[in-house]
């Protein structure tokens, strides 16, 4: 917009010097001519006055704020128009003093009792915007006016604003760099909304939070470079206040850290919530000297003279009863905490230990602690060459008590070679929480490794599929597998009874059983079998992998009849295999296919499990005199779509050593699909100094609510959000 100094607008308001701008408006201090007086107007760009839709709705701004002409803290609307000379259309405001910003630049950080009155007053005002349900979406110190004689605070507008839902439409959104300012306050959810609707009232407490954390320490809680700054407003936890400016009281920190959760849930659930906060915090930090008298303490524990005095003889007696134990409760006297082996380094949290928990001691095992309060604390465990403990609980009781030592899952590795060299190998443990380990190259190392079964799949272009159950022991593994080369076979598929609908691999085969199939790769391969009056059958066979004709023969089970034994003995079958077999709730250590030679006939309860990326089987099994054979089909999870997105900075990420990155294009958050299991996410940038080559594990886990991964390479790991 070129420059409107000394302009005359509408016959009745001279322009003098431009105050702010915004995406699709400028605001303007102006002089009105009858009655004088100085007056703020806001004008919209003439790009965008030729546009039908966004005057509406810019004027229609105008009857929003009529809504709040009697509110002390938000800004009044005294006159919108259009100039008829100049087809300019433009709102007229009430000026006020200054900007917060203004003050903020000029001083640094305010008074700790100046913060909490725009506090209060910002709440106030949002109390009554998001009451009318509308959303500020632009909640920054340089739109909020204080009005001096009054030392009151305004919330204004002096940017994108509650209705600019047809200016997105029109703006650039390629080039944000001249919006630094507001992308400075942006909430996680302003940075990631598709329309207006992905922003609700929590985002309005976002942008007040950073605006606070402005005001109290007179810096952003991120440096605000653009892009840089979107990203950390996604990803990276909020820096405590007090950090900067030590004289900030707890209580108002804990506000302000609270505004800047990521998760809009986990913020204030309305302005009223937000208003008992700040009142609480203030009464217990920051003194009324109007009404109580000169402070005496240190940052966020003030208190009056007066209430000093008055409480004194109680907080006396208070910690007398504490020192003598009068109240049933006393310190530990001294705890150990030991590891097996011995020698990791420990962090000890107060408490459940929770995604932002700082530990309160940390050091090296065994190690003797004193002077711990009763209750639950949490252990990390880190040794090399052992799983890490993450969160191991224990209770601390009143005078101490022996803690059993943690023992650590030894780390272990298997090195599996295959012919042809180059064929993909991947690993995926049986028992505990099924990590698996993505598709690598042979030869190739997997580690580390828990103890006990994994199956073992390698695969090559025009190879059989090999898959086996590796049992991984207390020493380092080998494995050499041989691959044996596809060809087309000949298949006679036989049932009975004859009849059954046929289908391989989910395509139905043109003629029922018994019949001839040509033309099938040899290797595993998933038929199924239907016929009426007989249930179901589902199973993987390896077509034979020689020769070039293979017969297969299945026995179908009338639907009112126990399955018929293929020989004698329980013979469990799944689809997959590999699943670890549980009998009347007994856990037998043997895993599908197996068969059973010594059972009791009658109805035995059937569990199976396969990992965490398998829903758990479970069936009644009717075993007669002559056994029994119960064929399960296990059900899978689905994979999961995450938004992803790196820090510090920018960096290349290739998925399960795929070719080509997945934020190769666009802004970040990025969106990957992940299948259930253990991933490898590597992390590249060759033209950072130094170069970053950074490989993370990530485990999809069925049921997680986390939506979006944090890829942290300098840390080395991956955070979680929801």
């Amino acid at each position: 917009m070129s420059d409107l100094s000394g302009k005359i607008l509408a016959g009745r308001y001279e322009i003098l010097e431009k105050l702010g701008e915004g995406g699709y408006a400028h605001v303007w201090k102006a002089k009105q001519l009858q009655p004088e007086g100085f007056v703020a107007v806001k004008i919209l760009l003439a790009e965008h006055a030729g546009d039908p839709d966004l005057v509406d709705e810019f004027l229609r701004e105008a009857g929003l704020y009529v809504e709040f002409r009697d509110d002390p803290h938000v800004v009044t609307i005294l006159e919108c128009g259009t100039d008829p000379e100049t087809n300019t259309h433009y709102l007229v405001m009430t000026l006020l003093d200054g900007t917060v910003e203004d003050e903020v630049k000029a001083g640094g950080a305010l008074d700790p009792d100046k913060v909490y009155r725009i506090a209060e007053h910002m709440g106030r005002a949002l109390n009554s915007v998001h009451g009318k349900n509308l959303v500020h979406r632009d909640v920054k110190l340089s739109n909020i006016m204080h009005l001096a004689p009054s030392d009151r605070y305004v919330l204004t507008d002096f940017g994108i604003g509650m209705v600019q839902e047809t200016a997105e439409k029109t703006a650039n959104t390629q080039d944000m760099t001249s919006a630094v300012g507001t992308w400075s306050y942006a909430s996680p959810e302003q940075i990631q909304a598709k329309n207006k609707k992905d922003i609700g009232p929590p985002s309005d407490f976002y942008s007040l939070g950073v605006a606070l954390y402005r005001a109290a320490t007179g810096e952003y809680p991120f440096p605000p470079n653009f892009p840089q700054v979107m990203i950390d407003h996604v990803n990276t936890p909020a820096p405590d206040p007090r950090a900067k400016n030590p004289a900030i009281p707890a209580g108002l920190a804990q506000i302000i850290l609270r505004c800047l959760e990521k998760n809009p849930a986990d913020r204030y659930a309305s302005a009223a919530e937000y208003l008992e906060a700040v009142k609480h915090a203030r009464a217990g930090g920051v003194l009324d000297v109007e009404n109580d008298g000169a402070a005496v303490g240190g940052a966020g524990g003030l208190m009056s003279l007066r209430n000093l005095l008055v409480g004194g003889v109680a907080l006396l007696i208070i910690l007398a009863a504490a020192g003598f134990g009068l109240f049933g409760g006393g310190k530990s006297r001294k705890i150990t905490i030991d590891s097996i082996p011995t020698g990791a380094t420990y962090k000890l949290y107060q408490g459940e230990k929770m995604r932002f928990s700082e530990p309160m001691r940390e050091g090296t095992v065994p190690a003797q602690i004193e002077g711990l309060e009763p209750g639950a604390y949490a252990i990390d465990l880190v040794l090399e060459g052992y799983f890490p403990v993450d969160g191991h609980v224990i209770t601390v009781e009143a005078g101490g008590q022996e803690i059993a030592p943690i023992a650590l899952d030894k780390a272990q590795s298997l090195q599996v070679t295959a012919t042809p060299v180059g064929a993909p190998a991947s690993l995926t443990w049986l028992e505990g929480d099924g990590a698996s380990y993505a598709a690598r190259p042979t030869p190739a190392t997997f580690e580390p490794l828990h103890l006990g079964q994994h199956r073992l799949e390698v695969t090559h272009e025009g190879f059989v599929p090999y898959m086996d159950t590796v049992v991984i022991g207390d020493r380092n593994q080998a494995v050499s597998v041989k691959l044996e080369p596809t060809h087309r076979v000949t298949l006679w598929v036989f049932s009975d009874p004859a009849g059954a609908k046929l289908a391989i691999n989910g395509a139905l085969v043109s003629q029922p059983t018994n019949c001839e199939v040509r033309e099938i790769p040899s290797g595993p391969q998933t038929f199924r079998l239907t016929r009426e009056g007989y249930a179901p059958l589902d199973t993987t066979v390896v077509v034979n992998a020689v020769a070039a004709i293979d017969t297969l023969h299945f026995a179908l089970t009338k639907r009112t009849t126990p399955p018929p034994p293929t020989e004698p003995g329980l013979t469990i079958r799944s689809n997959p295999s590999g699943a670890r077999i549980s009998l009347d709730g007994k856990d037998t250590g043997q895993t599908t296919p197996h068969t059973f030679s010594e059972y009791v006939p009658g109805a035995v309860k059937l569990a199976l499990t396969r990992g965490e990326c398998y829903r758990r089987y479970e069936a009644t099994v009717q075993v007669a005199e002559a056994g029994a054979v119960h064929e399960a089909a296990l059900s899978g999870y689905p994979a999961k779509s995450y938004t992803i997105s790196t820090s510090p900075g920018y960096v290349e990420i290739y998925v399960d050593n795929g070719s080509t990155p997945v934020n190769a294009s666009g802004m970040p958050p990025w969106k990957v699909t992940l299948s259930c299991g253990t991933h490898s996410l590597r992390l590249r940038n060759d033209k950072a100094n130094p170069p970053v080559d950074v490989t993370l594990k990530y485990a999809v886990k069925p049921g997680s609510s986390v939506s979006q991964l944090v890829l942290n390479w300098k840390e080395k790991r991956v955070i979680e959000r929801n």
